[in-house]
């Protein structure tokens, strides 16, 4: 059975056309979330009507895919970190998705290029002030928003004046997040620690450890080739503007106190309704549906 959902791919921002690149990468992933996690947005009226000076911060889970999924969801753009450009063909790729890297050096200023983005762009970016510090967090610091410094995005808000009263900072947070990880509570400690010591070997200027980083950073993500299936749901939360007078630690701690609160509330809820089909059958239907993508996509059919 053919499933005509990848060709005409438009951003919810744009009447315009997606990419090829977007619609080969993004429209692979989202449809694989919504047949494998039944992944669902909610509360998404709260950002449609921002296109720009739209601020999306959210908490970064281990697994990293609820982010890869509401990214393919909204078609935002997103800030990630820097040591992803540094790999060849990937930093282009990154590019033609509007990624854009958390330090400059690498293709241009990223405090530039976030004003430019929040101020002219057509539609949100995405940022994870926790960045690889709360990613590779130890077992026990699950759903806790770590944040290792003052983040830079309040720095840039409270100095720029076209962002500084206009721009909405909106909390994100995706239920379940942690949970899709076939792991332990020991690897994922240890394996988050090995992570953050290589990184800053190479933050030091050592970019022989590179490889080894790598190879641990996706051992660190589990030990199967698909996440375990369970529901996965996105909330956004209510928008925060920087006050007058409230300075850039102020707003940040705001920010950040707002995003645990909405992390406490969303895992509160209740389950919500699961079908729970066979793993096979959802590997094979995730997988047939990847490969849909590439062979429409690449041999240039398109379905109306």
């Amino acid at each position: 059975k053919l499933i005509p959902i990848f060709t005409r791919s438009k951003s919810i921002w744009s009447d315009s056309d997606s990419n090829w690149i977007e619609k080969l990468i993004y429209g692979g992933i989202s449809s694989f979330a919504q047949d494998w996690h039944e992944y669902e947005v909610h509360d998404l009226s709260r950002i449609v009507q921002h296109k720009n000076n739209c601020l999306l911060v959210g908490y970064h889970s281990r697994c990293t895919l609820d982010l890869l999924y509401l990214v393919s969801t909204i078609r935002c753009h997103v800030l990630v970190t820097h040591l992803l450009f540094y790999i060849p063909i990937i930093g282009t790729v990154m590019k033609l998705l509007g990624i854009i890297p958390s330090k400059g050096g690498v293709r241009e200023s990223s405090e530039r290029a976030f004003t430019d983005v929040l101020e002219k762009g057509n539609k949100p970016l995405m940022l994870l002030p926790g960045g690889a510090f709360e990613c590779m967090k130890a077992y026990h610091d699950r759903y806790r928003v770590l944040w290792k410094d003052e983040p830079g995005f309040a720095r840039v808000i409270h100095k720029e004046e076209a962002l500084k009263k206009n721009t909405r900072v909106i909390p994100f947070y995706t239920k379940n997040c942690e949970q899709c990880l076939w792991s332990t509570a020991w690897w994922y400690t240890q394996s988050g620690r090995g992570v953050r010591y290589l990184m800053e070997l190479f933050s030091a200027g050592n970019i022989v450890v590179l490889p080894i980083m790598m190879v641990l950073l996706l051992s660190s993500l589990g030990f199967f080739p698909l996440p375990a299936p369970v529901k996965m749901d996105t909330y956004f939360g209510e928008e925060i503007i920087l006050r007058e007078n409230e300075t850039a630690t102020e707003f940040a701690g705001r920010v950040k106190t707002e995003l645990h609160a909405l992390v406490d509330r969303v895992n509160g809820l209740p389950p919500r309704p699961f079908t729970r089909r066979q793993p096979l059958y959802r590997g094979f239907l995730g997988l047939f549906t990847f490969l849909q993508n590439i062979i429409i996509h690449c041999t240039g059919i398109t379905l109306l």
